[in-house]
């Protein structure tokens, strides 16, 4: 996941919007994935944390916003405020420490700025 992050962060800078929107999908994907096996596994009280850079929440919420950002360069204005619902709330998000928690809070900001 940090490998997708750092991928779709570099196609945006780069103004490669097809390559950005790809690997942000990607990314949603696989947090997607990894978050429902976490909650799997704390329900039936194994443990075993995934080891990354970030909480969890953080790839899940940069999916979108990088999606939002893509879009927006493109002139897909409507579709942007789509994904930018995708990140607006993530206090859903079950599996939340100290970092996520502050985390949400600034995607929730960063939403509010880019609608």
């Amino acid at each position: 996941m940090d490998a997708l992050l750092k991928l779709s962060k570099v196609c945006l800078s780069l103004k490669k919007w097809n390559l950005t929107e790809q690997f942000a999908d990607e990314l949603r994907i696989l947090s997607t994935i990894r978050y429902q096996e976490e909650l799997l596994l704390m329900k039936e009280g194994k443990t075993e944390p995934l080891i990354t850079e970030r909480p969890l929440v953080v790839y899940y919420g940069q999916s979108y916003l990088i999606k939002s950002i893509a879009l927006f360069k493109q002139g897909h204005y409507e579709k942007a405020k789509q994904y930018i619902e995708g990140y607006e709330d993530l206090g859903w998000f079950e599996i939340l420490d100290e970092q996520g928690k502050k985390k949400v809070d600034k995607f929730r900001l960063w939403a509010i700025a880019n609608k």
